[in-house]
């Protein structure tokens, strides 16, 4: 669990702060940061109203990252993960929105929403759904009662805007405005039988008569194009260091070797494989420098005893 610290609570002197970096995502982050491992957050409530003689109150004790922010704000953070550094913690919280992008770049490159099969199952008779018939009364009753709200306001404007002298009663002002009252009337029955009518309908019904798409399969493809981004994301990380612009086009240097054409050979103990070279001289160098270190992993192919040797072919000049 890792959440800001809500309220108001006392700074912390700048002396108590330090700075830390640490690699994360194949990326250099600091923070300067006060790291207290165990912080009062609040009281605990028994379950018995009654508190027993001499027992003691019991508190919610967490462990606090504050992080001196560049404006000199303290932003606190909660956590029970003692297994995080303090700088891991605070990029966690504060990159939040990398839940969002996750998904939005599975559904794009992934298709995450893609339909896998076209088979049905039925649905658990313990499940319910919306009442459709419910929901169509609802909104009819919003607008009804939208209605009746109009109408009594226009009513109440003119009531402010009566003249004492012309309509100096009620029967008087009520005559004037007949048409005006007699629609508000209508308006307010209607929207009592729409209000009876609604309670009439159960607002849930059972979901027996609905089926579902089968899920089976799509959660084992889901399990793969997870396990192939986690795999994408680690050799970003390890692109960082031979690709400038491996933030922006990182991602894109791989797909276009993933989808490159390559030769196999196999030698003694060995499956080469030789990536065709990319687009431009330092995509072929990045990409080629990577195969270097994944090489140094000793990788075996899948099956068998063969070492996996990757390797780019040099990128040949256009003009000689």
């Amino acid at each position: 669990m890792n959440a800001y610290r809500k309220g108001k609570s006392r700074k912390l002197p700048r002396s108590r702060f330090h700075k830390q970096r640490l690699k994360i995502d194949g990326k250099w982050v600091s923070y300067q940061f006060c790291d207290r491992p165990r912080v009062r957050v609040g009281r605990l409530r028994p379950k018995r109203k009654k508190r027993v003689r001499g027992q003691s109150p019991r508190y919610l004790w967490l462990r606090e990252v504050r992080v001196l922010r560049d404006d000199h704000r303290q932003t606190a953070i909660l956590t029970n993960r003692t297994d995080l550094q303090a700088v891991e913690v605070a990029y966690r919280v504060f990159n939040r929105w990398r839940q969002e992008n996750f998904f939005k770049y599975m559904a794009e490159e992934f298709a995450l929403d893609a339909l896998v099969e076209y088979g049905v199952e039925e649905v658990s008779e313990e499940l319910d759904r919306p009442n459709p018939e419910w929901t169509k009364l609802d909104k009819r009753l919003r607008k009804a009662k939208a209605e009746v709200s109009r109408l009594e306001a226009e009513l109440g404007a003119k009531a402010t805007a009566n003249q004492e002298a012309t309509r100096p009663t009620m029967r008087g002002f009520k005559i004037a405005h007949a048409v005006l009252g007699k629609r508000l009337k209508r308006a307010k029955a209607r929207l009592q039988r729409l209000y009876e009518k609604r309670k009439a309908i159960p607002k849930r019904i059972p979901a027996s008569d609905l089926a579902t798409l089968k899920t089976e399969k799509k959660l084992i493809i889901d399990s793969i194009k997870m396990a192939a981004y986690q795999v994408e994301t680690e050799l970003l990380s390890l692109l960082q260091d031979y690709y400038a612009r491996c933030d922006d086009e990182g991602r894109t240097l791989l797909h276009s070797a993933f989808q490159s054409s390559a030769r196999l050979a196999v030698t003694e103990g060995e499956l080469r494989v030789t990536i065709a070279a990319q687009s431009s001289p330092h995509r072929t160098q990045a990409l080629a420098a990577l195969c270097e270190q994944l090489n140094t992993n000793t990788t075996r192919f899948p099956g068998t005893d063969l070492r996996l040797h990757l390797a780019v072919e040099p990128h040949q000049s256009i003009i000689s």
